[in-house]
């Protein structure tokens, strides 16, 4: 039988104490097991969508899909529900990032789905809260990239596009990254993608530059438009927001 680490060193350190004892010592030298590697889960970032140009990112959309179920906010029963099956011990888990995660915790992040826990908005901090409970969510690429960025800079996701489901046939819940055929049919995971990876690369160019300035009006054109919503009409205008379903 296997012995852990721990018990390996309880039993050396035992036998340092017996000899110890014999020899009419006090005290004698003790071995401890190493710490576990610090989880950074709250400063983590991965630059992985610096390196997407429009082929690499034309390459990843090909072979993505997820399943993703529609809901305009959730409750606290729903997020206990999502909470239990991030920490259920299943292989395969029940939810990852490329299984529905990156939808709900963009749309948190985003505000088009709320999070009805207490009186204020809290979505964006229960979206960086349910990050690092994703089985894959410190695994280097473009989902991960963009949610982590996200977390990092909790303003940016309401200036960000929304996620709308354009789709002329929409009864299935499984999103793909490049609609198949030619017939008309659009891919709304992919358009949200391409946007959303647009933008964020935009915005790291420098100070001055044209497609920064453009990319900044129209983040913030869209913000006003969301505000102006809510003051007219009393709603959240981020649209019906969604949660992942494994």
């Amino acid at each position: 039988e296997k012995l852990s680490v721990v018990e390996v060193l309880l039993c050396k350190n035992r036998r340092s104490m017996l000899r110890s004892e014999a020899a009419g010592l006090r005290s004698c030298p003790v071995d401890v097991p190493a710490p576990p590697k610090a989880n950074r889960w709250i400063s983590h970032w991965d630059d992985t969508l610096r390196q997407f140009d429009t082929a690499k990112l034309d390459r990843f959309l090909e072979d993505l899909q997820m399943r993703y179920t529609h809901q305009r906010s959730v409750m606290l029963d729903q997020i206990v529900t999502i909470v239990g099956q991030l920490n259920a011990v299943r292989n395969p888990p029940l939810l990852t990032v490329e299984q529905g995660g990156f939808l709900l915790l963009f749309n948190l992040f985003q505000g088009a789905t709320e999070a009805r826990v207490v009186d204020k908005p809290c979505s964006g901090s229960l979206a960086t809260l349910l990050l690092p409970l994703f089985p894959d969510a410190h695994e280097p690429g473009l989902l991960n990239s963009i949610l982590h960025t996200l977390a990092r800079k909790p303003l940016l996701g309401p200036f960000l596009p929304e996620f709308v489901d354009t789709r002329k046939h929409n009864r299935r819940e499984v999103f793909v990254g490049i609609a198949p055929g030619d017939d008309g049919t659009e891919a709304p995971l992919g358009t949200l993608i391409k946007n959303v990876l647009h933008e964020l690369l935009a915005l790291s160019r420098p100070s001055g530059d044209a497609t920064r300035a453009a990319v900044q009006r129209r983040m913030l054109q869209r913000r006003v438009d969301v505000l102006t919503k809510e003051r007219m009409f009393g709603f959240g205008g981020g649209g019906w927001g969604v949660w992942g379903g494994g």
